[in-house]
């Protein structure tokens, strides 16, 4: 079993930050986390005489990034195949993600379960693949955004069923819209079979939202957008996340979709334990900017930073999770909360954090090095270098 040192990096746990630190791993796993850089004899980590002793001074170190919600990546959509797939896992490392939900918007049923199938039958290799993530298809055509119209259908039963059959056990988080007629039985099934719920392309009152996070819905699909919005004398989707405790609210991070000031009002409102940074980013993210089609046939134009369609609707996002810490960093927010909105929140909102999201003995050795422009220069997954 190896055993690795990294030593000389600030190291961001989150739950502290420390200015100069080592991590240890043996095989698969954090084997221990100590303050000060390593000398042979000074620190109890296992048997290290024969360990891989790594210098990583001037880095930063953290957990690995956790993307409950993207489409895609560099010419690559969860829908287009296995391979598809396959591309995406081995190109986010490069972006500091080490686990992520594949996740499927509204297409044609059968295309979402053939997606479905072929995530839980083959084998990926890189980043984890920890689920998947439905953004769709029970979502409201008045909040539609860039989703599909045509692939939009009121709840079912039968349909969540199949896809839930299809996924074996993997359906981790499933985005509706609980105002829908026939929401019910499908959000009462989902929480019967351990899903995380979020509420996102609706158009739900404030008493309809309340009521969602009431029957175990316990997440908002990127706050802001894709919904009805806070108005003083009706306060919508946004006004119920804002106000109900135990709500998790995620954020697109690239500062496109959600102005700075609006980060901050969701962090001052929910606090930084119930935020959950994503990218949303789909086929175009990490390219540069042009003209593209997407395999619909629609065509889309990517231009500083910004994704949309031929009628100015955004599109998803073009900025990966790296770059998005870098926004949030910028912003002023500290490396701990950063991170903890980064790994560790989306790891609690799926229920993995017992295994993943923080730099703690005995979890998963899913670690990421950084430089002091945010960009990737290592990333480990199950302590091995991908």
């Amino acid at each position: 079993m190896t055993t690795k040192i990294l030593t000389g990096a600030r190291i961001i746990t989150p739950y502290e930050e420390i200015a100069e630190g080592t991590l240890i791993t043996k095989g698969r796993k954090i084997a221990a986390v100590h303050k000060g850089t390593f000398k042979y004899g000074q620190l109890d980590c296992l048997d290290a005489t024969d360990a891989e002793v790594i210098d990583v001074s001037g880095l930063t170190l953290c957990p690995g990034f956790i993307d409950i919600h993207i489409h895609g990546v560099a010419h690559n959509r969860v829908t287009d195949g296995p391979q598809a797939v396959k591309a995406m896992a081995e190109t986010l490392p490069r972006f500091g993600v080490t686990s992520f939900l594949p996740t499927i918007a509204a297409e044609p049923l059968k295309n979402m379960e053939g997606a479905t199938e072929y995530i839980v039958d083959h084998d990926y290799h890189g980043a984890n693949i920890v689920g998947i993530h439905l953004e769709g298809p029970f979502l409201n055509p008045k909040r539609k955004g860039a989703q599909r119209e045509d692939s939009i259908i009121p709840p079912s039963l039968p349909a969540i069923t199949r896809l839930w059959e299809l996924s074996k056990g993997a359906l981790k988080l499933v985005t509706l819209a609980p105002e829908l007629a026939g929401s019910t039985p499908v959000i009462e099934f989902l929480r019967d079979q351990g899903v995380a719920m979020a509420i996102g392309h609706s158009d739900g009152t404030y008493e309809e939202s309340c009521q969602a996070f009431r029957s175990g819905v316990g997440l908002v699909t990127h706050t802001f957008n894709g919904m009805r919005g806070l108005h003083h004398r009706e306060p919508g989707v946004v006004g119920a996340a804002l106000t109900t405790a135990g709500v998790m609210c995620e954020i697109i991070g690239d500062l496109t979709h959600v102005h700075p000031a609006v980060i901050r009002l969701l962090l001052a409102c929910k606090g930084v334990d119930s935020v959950v940074m994503v990218t949303d980013g789909g086929e175009f993210t990490g390219l540069p900017d042009g003209e593209y089609e997407k395999t619909d046939g629609r065509k889309i134009t990517v231009a500083n930073g910004r994704c949309t369609l031929a009628d100015g609707t955004i599109a998803g996002s073009t900025s990966t999770s790296n770059l998005n810490v870098g926004n949030l960093r910028d912003m002023g927010i500290s490396w701990c909360d950063v991170v903890k909105m980064a790994s560790l929140n989306p790891a609690r909102a799926i229920g993995i954090e017992d295994k993943k999201g923080s730099l703690l003995p005995g979890k998963d050795a899913d670690l990421i090095l950084l430089n002091d422009d945010y960009e990737v220069q290592a990333c480990y997954v199950a302590g091995s270098k991908v």
